[in-house]
């Protein structure tokens, strides 16, 4: 039996983050074999990564990141999905409730939303769990964990809303970004992950 390490969050750019070259060098020495590539925040010029994923798709998979407050958005995001180099956006969480339209256009397109926010995703539970149950085949990431809200440390309490979404099976939750939380080896991580 033969399997695969896939990163399935990193990043990588030319402005901030460290170019492909070093991302492939690191999965290279680590036996990481694939990566999916999200695009970080504040950066909506995904050419960069268009052309990693172009060049290699059998390596890498693409997440882009667009302004929602642009008024074209709704061709930006028919421009990037026509492309099939993105198989998923990244969204702040809160976007659901200011600009759902783009959230059911994106989930049209047939895109994964790799979702992110400051302080937590708790925050935005009941909208997410609505979200889920109207849209059945749109694959809903929480990303960092769902965010853990370090103000609750070390319980974490409203980290239990995040769990409850396990209820819908287009939710995942990903075990991303612990650097955010805490220091490696993350041990005081791991009962949470569990």
């Amino acid at each position: 039996m033969s399997y695969q390490i896939v990163d399935a969050y990193s990043h990588c750019g030319l402005s901030k983050y460290r170019p492909v070259e070093n991302v492939k060098d690191i999965m290279q020495r680590n036996g990481v074999t694939r990566a999916v590539l999200v695009q970080h925040l504040g950066e909506y010029d995904n050419h960069y990564l268009e052309t990693v994923v172009a060049k290699e798709p059998h390596q890498f998979a693409g997440v882009m990141h667009l302004d929602v407050t642009d008024p074209a958005i709704d061709d930006l995001l028919e421009h990037w999905a026509s492309k099939h180099i993105f198989r998923g956006i990244r969204l702040l969480t809160r976007t659901l409730t200011t600009h759902l339209d783009v959230w059911k256009h994106a989930s049209e397109l047939g895109l994964s939303f790799i979702l992110f926010d400051e302080h937590s995703i708790a925050n935005h539970i009941n909208e997410l769990s609505d979200f889920a149950e109207q849209h059945p085949r749109t694959r809903l990431v929480l990303s960092h964990l769902g965010v853990l809200d370090m103000r609750e440390a070390p319980n974490f309490s409203s980290h239990q809303q995040i769990v409850a979404l396990a209820a819908h099976a287009n939710i995942f939750v990903q075990i991303s970004g612990m650097h955010m939380f805490s220091q490696p080896p993350y041990t005081d991580l791991v009962p949470l992950i569990e």
